[in-house]
C-alpha cells in the first residue's frame, strides 16, 4: 500500500500548496517564491490576474521536486470566496485534468482491491473538471466537496489537514459500468457498491499522521482497516 498512500496524499497536497499560494500571495513572482520554498516546481503559459480575487492559468505543471510525481491541466481556475462568517477562501476549477508520474496502468490492470485504490491517480484517466473549496481553519485547512470527474472514473474529498500533520479525509472512488466490466466479478462483487447512475463505489476513510495515515476501505461486503508504513 507505500505507492498509494503516495498517490492518494500528493494530489490534494500539491492542490493544497498551490492553492493557498494563491491565497496568501498574489502574482506570478509570488508563485515563485512560493514553489521553491515548498520544494515545487510550477509552470504555466500564462496567468491572469483580475482584481486580486481571480486568477486564471493556463497549461498549468505542478511537479514536486525531486520527484515525477504532480499533475497537469489545460486550464486552472482560483477564485476568492466569502463565507457567511468573512471567512475567505478559494473556489478551484481546474479543467483536463491529468496526473504526472504515477504510471499509465490501463483499466485491464484492475485485479485486486490495491490497483481499485490507485486507480484514480493512474496517468491513464483525464479528469474534465476538478473542482474544489478550500478554507482556512484553526491550525490547518479545510477541503469541501473536492469533485474530480472523468469518463470512466470520478473521485471525491472532504476533510481537513492540519499544520502539525494530521489529515481526517474521506475520499470515495466511483468507476463506470463498462470500466467495472472488467474488474474480477468476484472483487467488483466484495468490494464495490450500487449507484443509483448506474457507476459503482469505493469509499475510504484517510486518517492519522499525514506522512503515515491509516486507511479504513469500505466494500459492499467488509470493511479494512490498514496502517501505512512510511
Amino acid at each position: 500500500m507505500k505507492n498509494h498512500k503516495a498517490a492518494v496524499l500528493l494530489i490534494f497536497a500539491v492542490i493544497l500548496s498551490f492553492a493557498f499560494a494563491l491565497y496568501y500571495f498574489y502574482g506570478s513572482m509570488a508563485v515563485s517564491i512560493f514553489s521553491r520554498s515548498n520544494n515545487l516546481s510550477i509552470s504555466y503559459k500564462s496567468l491572469n490576474v483580475q482584481s486580486l480575487s481571480k486568477f486564471r492559468f493556463k497549461d498549468l505543471e505542478v511537479i514536486v521536486r525531486g520527484t515525477k510525481n504532480g499533475f497537469f491541466a489545460e486550464e486552472a481556475d482560483a477564485d476568492v470566496i466569502t463565507r457567511s462568517n468573512n471567512i475567505k477562501g478559494l473556489y478551484l476549477n481546474l479543467r483536463n485534468l491529468r496526473i504526472i508520474g504515477m504510471g499509465k496502468d490501463s483499466e485491464s490492470a484492475l485485479k485486486n482491491l490495491d490497483d481499485l485504490i490507485a486507480a484514480p491517480f493512474s496517468d491513464f484517466f483525464v479528469y474534465k473538471s476538478v473542482t474544489a473549496e478550500v478554507f482556512p481553519i484553526d491550525n490547518g485547512v479545510e477541503v469541501k466537496e473536492l469533485t474530480a470527474s472523468g469518463d470512466l472514473v470520478r473521485f471525491s474529498f472532504g476533510g481537513s489537514i492540519t499544520y502539525d500533520s494530521f489529515i481526517d479525509a474521506d475520499i470515495s472512488i466511483f468507476f463506470e459500468r463498462s470500466l467495472t466490466g472488467k474488474i474480477p466479478a468476484e472483487l467488483a462483487g466484495m468490494a464495490l457498491t450500487d449507484r443509483e447512475d448506474g457507476w459503482q463505489s469505493l469509499d475510504i476513510k484517510l486518517e492519522g499522521d499525514f506522512s503515515k495515515p491509516a486507511l479504513k476501505v469500505t466494500g459492499r461486503l467488509f470493511r479494512l482497516n490498514i496502517g501505512i508504513a512510511s
